[in-house]
Parts: structure tokens; sequence; C-alpha cells
């Protein structure tokens, strides 16, 4: 089978995996607030004439703030797109969700030919996807529709053309770069760290006739990308992006209802992302990332290793920089998971001639997809048997679940077992735009109301319900309530029910 062939194929393998996968993974804390914007921008095009690009139109469609929406387009507008495109044949949320699902499975079958071509090796360009793509972690990203998988996946392209223009001296993938970078930025605001570091590996690595594309396509190309598909600046483009970027880079104040829950995960100590980096990737993909590293620090300088060295290394210097939020497990460093991912392909090159035996190479296929099947679906919650699993995670005081992923069908099934019909639940933390996508789909035979005003309380575990701050939280609200469901154990619940005495 030729790589092409491949390449697809393994692409069509990931998209069926990830579709029947996204089913059971509950509706997140940011999604409601993404379909909104996605539906707002299908709102614009649905009706579209001259009248509608007014400055007042635009604004009203696209300036994404007037729902506490904070995020640039790209990733909403994949969504619309394949909102659009598949909705009437499923349920919103997985319409949604399918445009980072579709996209993951290019990147899959894209960082498979890449590598098998440049090592010349099928069976490194699989492990190494596999690697990449089958961290749990990553894997329980790609089934919700988030800034921060959009990111991850599109920095593989970019950071690819930027190669290939350095290396090749072509402007051609000189202008793909810039183009990508800019549609990075367009991503989220952390997406500024991919035109950054191919810019400084450019530099570093090619300040010749070779790499003038990328220095000049970079820093000029990029911010015309992202002023053009984020209509909203259009109108005082400097202005306007400069407030998004002030604003982006100073969200340590969250509202009163949830600024506390925030309190767990603001002003985080230096060592939060090398900690989470070293917990929740599987032990074998540590390994075989590490053997990756000491493999290419022992050869000559390595353009590509030091590209992603670069892009691997600088979210989480970025977070781990004093002032800087970090929360929420891995997702705003997920890209650091790709490119240390990638380094296994220099290990699998190395022992290329172990991995040509079946005999090896079929196990560790197996192997490496193992801890996302054995995790499944509670993969954002998974921890490597080096910390002893989610269970040792808690035990420390690390962040047990996401944002609501766990309350999946089987704890709407069970909820609805102990909910009276009729009756009322507060859902804790949570936002308004959360509560309302909750009430209008009816996941609970209950009305969903306001903390305080309810019969019963569907907590959040997070990250752990035996932290004495999160009863002090849920005692601002309620005085005496009964456990009622533990979910989906009572040893180490992710999602609780309880009853107001």
């Amino acid at each position: 089978m030729t790589p092409v062939k491949t390449s697809i194929l393994l692409g069509i393998i990931v998209c069926i995996a990830l579709i029947a996968g996204t089913r059971n993974v509950g509706v997140t804390w940011d999604e409601p607030i993404y379909l909104h914007s996605a539906n707002q921008m299908l709102a614009f095009f649905k009706d579209m004439n001259a009248s509608r690009f007014t400055d007042q139109e635009i604004q009203k469609y696209f300036d994404a703030s007037q729902w506490k929406d904070v995020h640039p387009t790209f990733a909403k507008a994949l969504g619309a797109f394949t909102l659009a495109l598949t909705g009437k044949f499923q349920d919103d949320l997985y319409a949604y969700r399918f445009g980072n699902i579709l996209l993951a499975s290019i990147v899959a079958a894209l960082i498979y030919f890449f590598l098998s071509r440049h090592f010349q090796s099928w069976r490194t360009g699989l492990l190494t996807a596999l690697v990449c793509i089958a961290m749990p972690r990553v894997a329980g990203q790609f089934q919700i529709g988030d800034t921060d998988t959009t990111l991850y996946l599109v920095s593989f392209p970019a950071a690819i053309a930027g190669y290939l223009s350095a290396t090749n001296g072509s402007w051609r993938w000189g202008m793909v770069c810039g183009i990508l970078c800019g549609i990075c930025v367009t991503t989220r605001y952390t997406g500024l760290v991919v035109p950054l570091g191919i810019f400084l590996w450019t530099f570093l690595y090619h300040r010749d006739q070779n790499g003038v594309y990328n220095l000049f396509t970079i820093p000029f190309l990029s911010p015309l990308i992202f002023v053009l598909l984020n209509p909203q600046l259009w109108k005082d483009p400097i202005f306007r992006s400069f407030v998004y970027f002030a604003r982006s880079s100073g969200r340590h104040i969250t509202e009163p209802h949830v600024g506390f829950m925030f309190q767990f995960f603001n002003h985080t100590p230096w060592y939060y992302a090398p900690i989470l980096i070293l917990t929740t990737i599987p032990l074998l993909s540590l390994l075989i990332i590490a053997i990756g590293i000491v493999q290419c620090s022992l050869k000559e300088r390595d353009h590509l290793a030091g590209l992603f060295a670069m892009l691997a290394a600088l979210p989480v210097l970025i977070v781990t920089m004093p002032g800087n939020v970090a929360y929420d497990g891995v997702r705003l460093f997920l890209v650091t998971f790709l490119y240390l991912g990638l380094f296994s392909a220099w290990a699998f090159a190395h022992y290329e001639d172990w991995i040509k035996r079946n005999i090896v190479f079929v196990p560790l296929v197996i192997a490496l997809l193992a801890p996302p099947v054995l995790a499944y679906p509670f993969e954002l919650e998974y921890y490597g048997p080096q910390i002893g699993g989610t269970r040792g995670a808690a035990n420390i005081g690390l962040e047990i679940t996401y944002w609501w992923d766990a309350a999946n069908q089987a704890f709407y099934k069970q909820a609805n077992d102990v909910l009276p019909q009729g009756g009322s639940v507060a859902m804790l933390p949570a936002d308004q735009p959360f509560l309302d996508y909750y009430q209008q789909k009816k996941y609970l035979h209950v009305d969903v109301v306001p903390p305080g005003k309810s019969d019963f309380v569907i907590l959040l575990c997070r990250p752990s319900c035996d932290n004495e701050r999160l009863k002090q939280y849920v005692g601002q609200f309620y005085k005496d309530l009964d456990l009622q469901l533990s979910y989906p154990n009572k040893e180490l619940p992710f999602v609780m029910v309880l009853r107001n005495r």
C-alpha cells in the first residue's frame, strides 16, 4: 500500500474511533458557549447581504465577548462548518465536535505521511503517530469541541511548512507557514507560541537565504490572517487587536460564583506543567520519548529535532512564568504533548531493526493503544502508573477530573434513577450558559436551578470531593447534604449527587 493510501486509511480509522468515542463524553463547560458562537456565525451567512457588513452587524454576530467567549474565530468556525454539514443528522454537540475530530483525522494522517518519508520507514511513521494521538489526555481532548485541541492540530502543518520553507528555501512553503501561523493565533491566544517558536527556530538555524521567507511571512502575513479571519477587528484592527490580547493575557479575575473554584488553579507553582507531563503521559510513551530525546542529543545538530524542541518547550516556559495561570489539567500546554511525542520517531528509527520484526511491532502497537482504550470514557482523568493512576493523583491533591466530561450518558441514567421527576437540582461549579444548555437538552428529568434554590446538588469533584476548600465552597449555599450517588464509584468519584435535607 502506498504512503498516501496508508495515510488516508489511518485518518479514516482515527475518525471512526473518535466519532464513536465522543458519544459518551459529557458536555464540557465551554462547549455551550462555543456552540452559541458557531450558531451566530451561521446566522450571519444564512441571510447575507450588503447590510450585514456594517460594523454594527459584524459586532452583533462576531464579537463573542458578548456571550463570555474570549477566543477568536477559527475553532468555532471549524465547528460551525461541521455543524452546518452534519447538524441535521446528529445532535448539535456532536456535530460541533466533529470539526476537531475531522481535523484530528487529517493531522494524524499528516504525521504518519511526513515522518514515514522523513525517516524512510512506515513503521516509524505509524508508531510515532500513535504515540502522539493515543496519549489518553490528547485522545480525550480530540473528542470535545475545545480550542486547545484545534491549536494542537493546526500547529503541526504550520511547523512542517516552516521546516520545508527554511530547509528548501521555498517561498511557497513560507507563504503556507505564514498563513497557518496566522490561523494558530486565530484559534486562541496561546497560539502565539507557534509562530514565535517557528520564527525563533528559523533565526537560530537558518539565518541564510533559505530562512528569509519564514522570517518575512511570519511577522507580516500572520497578523494579516489574524485580522482577516476576525471580522470584529476590521474597523479598527490595531486598537481592537490590542484590546483582545490585553484581555486574554489578563484572565486572572473570574466571576464571583466561580472565582472561589479558580483559587485551586491560579498562581500554581513552577513545577505544575512538568509534573503533569511526567504523570499524564503513559509510562511506555514517556520512556520512548526519553530515548528519542537522548538519541537526538547524541547526534549532530538535527534541524527537525530543534524545531520540535522549540515548540515543546515554549508552552511550558510560558505557563511556568510568574503571574501566568495554569489550570484544567494539561490543556494550556497541550501543544507540548504533540512535540514531545514526535521525538519518539528518533527512538523508533534507532531501533528500526527491532521494530521491523512483527513480534516487536504488533505488541508495541497494542501497548500504545491500550491506555486510551482502558481509560475510556475518562481519558481526561487519566494519570499513569508512575503516580499510581488517578487515585495516586487524588492523594496528593492534583486535579482528578476535567470540566464535566465525566457527567456522561451513563451518569445521566444513574442520576435520573435517584432524582425525583419534577424536582430541582443545582450543578456546582458551573456558569449560566452551561446550566441553560443542560436545561434545554433535558439530560436530567429535573429543573436545573441556581445554587441554594434546589432540592438536590450535582457536584463536580475537582480536585477532590474531600478537599476542605471545596466543602467550604459548597457550604456557601448548603449546610446539610446527604450523599445519593457517587459516580463512577464510591472510592474515587468524579461527580456526586447530594440531597438537601
